[in-house]
């Protein structure tokens, strides 16, 4: 069994994390998406703002793509394709060991929840939103 605390990257943030258990039953931690803050300019005032959760453009086309997934197998693919990307963030894992963490076993719901929380985190519905201080 591969060991959590021993994995993690020296940027890994505990408080910046959500706990997602996975398939080999241990709890992992995901990142949060940082808010980002992008004014509304008319007339060369700013007259609003939109607020948003990003992870960047890339993961961020992952997140929609998940929005109109049809099956439950593209469900499963985006989430595991995303959860790959953000537990690199954090752990020192190959390719290899993670894909032992997205066990999962047709007909036991609660053996796929790990996707249902890494999706649950990566759109702002899991803890508290980060604001990112990009020293910009």
């Amino acid at each position: 069994m591969l060991d959590e605390r021993g994995r993690r990257k020296p940027n890994f943030r505990e408080e910046d994390s959500v706990g997602v258990v996975f398939g080999d039953g241990q709890t992992w931690h995901v990142p949060k998406p940082w808010l980002e803050v992008r004014p509304i300019l008319r007339e060369n005032r700013v007259m609003d703002n939109l607020k948003l959760l990003t992870y960047g453009k890339d993961l961020d086309s992952i997140i929609d793509s998940l929005a109109s997934a049809r099956t439950f197998g593209d469900q499963i693919y985006l989430s595991a394709f995303l959860a790959t990307h953000l537990l690199q963030w954090q752990y020192d894992l190959s390719v290899e060991e993670i894909s032992e963490l997205f066990k999962w076993r047709v007909g036991e719901p609660a053996s796929f929840a790990w996707a249902q929380a890494v999706v649950a985190v990566a759109t702002g519905q899991s803890g508290p939103k980060l604001w990112r201080d990009t020293g910009d």
